[in-house]
C-alpha cells in the first residue's frame, strides 16, 4: 500500500521540512513552486473510495472542468485531499473524467493511515442523435491500517453501453460489463448489468417533468449487490404567482459484506468469510406549494413529507451449536412525516416571515427468528431490541421581522418556540422526555454615515428538559442564557475596523439537586472583546491586525439566592498582526501570532493559576489568483509552545488550497 508506506516513512520528516518551509516563506516567498512540485509527488501515487450512487452515464457537458488539491497539516494530523473533473466534446466523441482521492495520516503512538479514492473514465461516440456507445470505467479503492472490520475493499469494474434517445428530452442506456471485488482479502469477480434513463425537462401543457432511473446488479458470486434509485417531479406553474413541485423517489441499494467468522462456522461451511446482507429501502413524497401575493403583500409556502425507510440485516452462515443473543438480525422500519408552512409579509417599510413545522419519526426495531433456535435467546434479543422503539413528535414556530424605521435605522426581531417530545413505548426503556426551547432576539443597527455602523444585539433562551419517569428524572433542569454583543464597522478607502463586545451569561439549575448531590446547578460568565482591523499602507500593502481576548468563569450556582462560587477561571488571548503585500497576481505575507491561555482553580475563596499554555512564532502565506481561473493559497505558521511552565516544543502547521477552472 503504497500511500500508507509514503506516510510512515516520510511523513516522520514531513513536519521538519514545514518547519523549514515556514521559514523560507518568511524570507522568500518563491517556495511556492517547490510546494507545488511536492504536492504533485504526494498524489502520484494514491488509493481511495468515494461512494458514487448518482448518474455516471449522464454527465452535464456543460460544467467546468477543474482540478482542486488541498493539504492540511493541523498538530498530528495530516490530510491530503484531491478532485479532478474533466471533459472533451469534440464532434461526435465525448469524453470524461473524474477523481476524488482522500487521505488522512495520524501521527501518534499507533500510527494510523486512511485512502480513500474514487476514479471514473467515461467515453462516448454519437453515431446519431438517435443513439450512442461508449464505455465506463470506474475504480473504488478504500485502505485502513486501523484494524477494522473491513480495513481494505476494492471495486473495479468496465462497462459499455448503448444510449438510446428516442425523444429530444428522454434517454436511457442500458449496460453490461465486468466487475473484480475485493474485501478483507476475498477477491470475487463477475458480471454487472443494469440500465440508466433521464427525462430532462419535458413539458406537457402547464407541466413540466424530470425523472431519472438507475438500476444495477453486481452478480459477483458467492456475493451479490444491487442498486435501486427512481426519482418523479412534476412541476406546475399555474401562473406567475401560483407553483406547485411534487416528488416521488424510491431508492433500494442492497449489499453483501464479508464479515469474520469463527473457526465453527469455517469449519462447518468451508468458508473463510462470513457473509451480510444490508438491504435498504426508502420511499419519499414531497411536495412543495408557493402562492406568491395571495393576499396583497402576502405570500404562502407550504411544504409537506412523507418518508418510510427500512433496514433489514441477513446473515447467511450460522452457529447453532453456539447459540446467544446476539446471533439473530434485525429490521428496522421508520416512518416520518413533516408538514411546513409559512407566510411572509412584505412592504418598504417591514418584512415578516412566520412559519409553524411539524414532524412526527415512528422507528420500530424487530428482532428476526431463526428456526430451531432458542426461544429463551430470541425473547433476550427482542427485548433488547424492542428498548430501541420510539416515537417523536416536534413542534416548531419561528417569527422573524425586520423593521425599517428609517433609512438609516434597522430593527430586526425574531423568535423561536420549539417542543420536542420522545416517547418510548418500552417498560423497560426510561428515556421518555419532554423539551421546551424559547429563543428571543433583537437587533439594532444604525448607519451614522457611509463610513460608520453601529450594531447591539440583545438574545436571550429559556430551555426545559423534562424526563417523565423517576428513573431519569435526576436530569431534569432549567437553561437559561442570555448574551449581549455590542460593536462598530467602520470603513473608508485606506482603512477598515469591526470590533466587537460581548457578555454571556449561562445559568443552569437542576429540579433535585438537593436530592441528587452529583448533580449541581452551575453557571458560565463569559466577556469577550474581537477587533479586525485592516490598514491600507500603500497601493501594494496592508496590514491586518485580528485578535481577541476572552475572560470567562465557571461556578457553582445557588439559584433561589441568585448567587454564585466561582470554581474555575480562563483567560484566552490572540494576537496575529501581518503584512500583505501584491505583486501582480500574488499576495505575499508574514505575520506573527501569539495565543496563550491560563486556567485559575478556586479553593475556598484563593485563586491559584491551574495551567498555562502559550503558543507564539512567524507566520507566513502566498495567494495567486488570476480572474478565478487559477486560485491558489498556502499559509503556515510556527509554534514555540510553552505548556504548563516547563514543557517545551515546536509545532509546525501548513495549509495549501489550489482551484485550477479551466
Amino acid at each position: 500500500m503504497f500511500t500508507q508506506y509514503f506516510f510512515e516513512i516520510n511523513l516522520i520528516h514531513l513536519e521538519g521540512y514545514i518547519i523549514g518551509f515556514i521559514k523560507i516563506l518568511v524570507n522568500k516567498s518563491l517556495t511556492i513552486l517547490v510546494l507545488l512540485l511536492i504536492t504533485i509527488l504526494l498524489t502520484a501515487n494514491s488509493n481511495a473510495q468515494t461512494n458514487n450512487d448518482s448518474l455516471i452515464i449522464f454527465t452535464d457537458p456543460a460544467s467546468l472542468n477543474f482540478y482542486s488539491q488541498k493539504f492540511n497539516k493541523q498538530l498530528n494530523i495530516y490530510n491530503l485531499s484531491s478532485n479532478l473533473k474533466y471533459q472533451y466534446n469534440v464532434d461526435r466523441f465525448y469524453f470524461n473524467v473524474r477523481e476524488d482521492y482522500s487521505s488522512t495520516f495520524i501521527k501518534s503512538s499507533e500510527k494510523s493511515t486512511r485512502d480513500e479514492n474514487f476514479i471514473s473514465l467515461n467515453g462516448v461516440y454519437n453515431f446519431s442523435e438517435l443513439i450512442s456507445f461508449g464505455s465506463l470505467v470506474q475504480s473504488n479503492i478504500l485502505s485502513d491500517s486501523r484494524k477494522i472490520e473491513i480495513n481494505s475493499a476494492s471495486a473495479n469494474s468496465a462497462v459499455i453501453f448503448t444510449k438510446i434517445t428516442p425523444l429530444k428530452d428522454f434517454s436511457i442506456a442500458p449496460f453490461f460489463g465486468f466487475e473484480s471485488n475485493r474485501q478483507i482479502g476475498e477477491i470475487d469477480e463477475g458480471n454487472i448489468y443494469g440500465a440508466e434513463g433521464i427525462i430532462n425537462k419535458f413539458r406537457l401543457t402547464d407541466t413540466e417533468i424530470y425523472s431519472t432511473l438507475k438500476f444495477r446488479n453486481e452478480d459477483i458470486s458467492p456475493r451479490k449487490n444491487s442498486f435501486r434509485d427512481v426519482k418523479f417531479q412534476l412541476s406546475n406553474s399555474f401562473d406567475n404567482n401560483l407553483n406547485n413541485v411534487l416528488r416521488f423517489s424510491f431508492v433500494q441499494s442492497g449489499r453483501d459484506f464479508y464479515q469474520y467468522a469463527d473457526t465453527i462456522i469455517q469449519q462447518q461451511y468451508s468458508i473463510k468469510n462470513n457473509i451480510q446482507n444490508r438491504l435498504e429501502t426508502a420511499y419519499q413524497l414531497f411536495n412543495v406549494f408557493d402562492y406568491n401575493n395571495f393576499l396583497p403583500n402576502i405570500s404562502l409556502t407550504t411544504v409537506a413529507m412523507v418518508n418510510w425507510r427500512s433496514i433489514d440485516r441477513n446473515t447467511r452462515y450460522r452457529n447453532m451449536f453456539n447459540q446467544s443473543a446476539a446471533m439473530y438480525d434485525t429490521k428496522i422500519n421508520e416512518l416520518r412525516f413533516e408538514l411546513e408552512s409559512g407566510m411572509l409579509y412584505k412592504t418598504e417599510s417591514i418584512n415578516t416571515l412566520l412559519r409553524f413545522n411539524y414532524n412526527e419519526r415512528d422507528e420500530k426495531h424487530q428482532t428476526k427468528n431463526i428456526s430451531g433456535s432458542n426461544p429463551i435467546f430470541f425473547d433476550q434479543r427482542t427485548k433488547l431490541e424492542s428498548q430501541k422503539n420510539n416515537v417523536t413528535q416536534r413542534m416548531m414556530l419561528t417569527i422573524s421581522s425586520e423593521i425599517f424605521i428609517t433609512k438609516k435605522d434597522l430593527l430586526s426581531l425574531s423568535l423561536l418556540q420549539n417542543k420536542l417530545r420522545y416517547d418510548t413505548p418500552s417498560e423497560d426503556n426510561f428515556d421518555d422526555r419532554d423539551e421546551l426551547l424559547t429563543i428571543l432576539k433583537l437587533k439594532y443597527l444604525r448607519t451614522i454615515n457611509s463610513f460608520l455602523e453601529l450594531f447591539a444585539d440583545l438574545e436571550g433562551s429559556i430551555s426545559r428538559l423534562s424526563y417523565i419517569f423517576a428513573e431519569r428524572s435526576s436530569n431534569n433542569n432549567i437553561n437559561r442564557v442570555i448574551k449581549l454583543n455590542t460593536g462598530s464597522r467602520f470603513t473608508t478607502s485606506d482603512f477598515e475596523s469591526q470590533n466587537n463586545f460581548e457578555v454571556l451569561a449561562n445559568y443552569t439549575v437542576y429540579d433535585f439537586e438537593d436530592i441528587n448531590p452529583n448533580y449541581k446547578s452551575y453557571t458560565y460568565r463569559q466577556f469577550l472583546f474581537s477587533d479586525s482591523t485592516n490598514i491600507k499602507l500603500s497601493k501594494s500593502s496592508t496590514l491586518k491586525l485580528t485578535g481577541y481576548f476572552r475572560l470567562s468563569e465557571q461556578g457553582e450556582l445557588s439559584w433561589a439566592q441568585f448567587s454564585m462560587k466561582p470554581t474555575r477561571q480562563l483567560e484566552e488571548v490572540f494576537i496575529h498582526p501581518k503584512l500583505l503585500s501584491r505583486n501582480g497576481n500574488f499576495i505575499f505575507g508574514i505575520g506573527f501570532r501569539h495565543f496563550s491561555l491560563k486556567t485559575f482553580a478556586y479553593k475556598n475563596s484563593d485563586k491559584n493559576e491551574e495551567a498555562y499554555y502559550s503558543s507564539v512564532g512567524p507566520s507566513a502565506e502566498i495567494s495567486y489568483n488570476v480572474f478565478d481561473k487559477i486560485i491558489l493559497r498556502m499559509d503556515g505558521w510556527m509554534e514555540f509552545v510553552n505548556s504548563g511552565r516547563k514543557n517545551y516544543q515546536e509545532i509546525a502547521s501548513l495549509n495549501f488550497n489550489l482551484d485550477w477552472n479551466f
